[in-house]
């Protein structure tokens, strides 16, 4: 209404205009410039939380590194199960108990030959984790499902191949389930198998003291390899 009874008025309406427009240019500087510094604070207290991270990952590494290679594991592969299911390929891999790495999460990486790729699996499924205090006769069980093969083609051409001509008969191929063995067939498609410690889980390891702040994870960045089981 001010400016409107200026221009009425002509009394100097063009440059109040253009002084009320400087004014709303400077509110909207002062805003986007506020913006600005609360979006670098965030980026700041972001890079600083990873650093900080990164530095307890470290620490937390070198502190699992240090408990394992003080006590002598006894791991060791037991059997590779290559199984022909109606859905696809199934593999599981079966390793010797130790108790001392319980505690612990196990992974296992498959490494394939022919660049057909790996297999990694970070983390014991539910039940399939029996090394408890004691129980060094069980097994951990690790599995891989048929839509874990989906991006591994070659690989699946190849099982199929070799089951066929394992049962020298299509009427095979669709049968629900069906193995290949292990020994003639797992060095045809494998190239090394490698157990890893993921990380540690909620029940700490026998004499391992170090505590990893919950808000840095569970899980190492980069898998600590154990031993290689193949």
């Amino acid at each position: 209404y001010g400016l409107c009874k200026e221009l009425v008025l002509n009394n100097d309406y063009q440059n109040k205009l253009l002084e009320a427009k400087n004014i709303e240019k400077a509110i909207e500087e002062l805003a986007e410039e506020t913006r600005r510094q609360e979006l670098a604070e965030i980026e700041a207290d972001k890079a600083a939380k990873e650093e900080n991270r990164k530095e307890m990952q470290e620490k937390w590494r070198t502190a699992i590194v240090s408990h394992l290679k003080k006590v002598k594991i006894n791991n060791a592969l037991k059997k590779i199960t290559l199984q022909k299911l109606e859905s696809g390929w199934r593999w599981v891999f079966s390793v010797s108990c130790d108790e001392k790495v319980y505690g612990f999460n196990v992974g296992i990486r498959i490494i394939l030959k022919d660049n057909m790729g790996t297999f990694t699996s970070k983390k014991l499924e539910n039940g399939d984790n029996n090394c408890q205090s004691g129980t060094n006769d069980k097994e951990m069980l690790f599995r891989f499902y048929a839509w874990q093969f989906v991006d591994k083609p070659s690989l699946v051409e190849k099982l199929n191949d070799a089951y066929k001509h394992e049962y020298d008969s299509d009427y095979f191929m669709n049968r629900d389930v069906g193995y290949l063995d292990e020994d003639k067939y797992a060095d045809e498609f494998i190239q090394e198998i490698n157990l890893l410690i993921t990380g540690v889980s909620k029940e700490q390891p026998k004499d391992f003291t170090f505590i990893m702040p919950a808000e840095y994870g569970d899980t190492l960045d980069e898998p600590y390899v154990l031993k290689k089981l193949r």
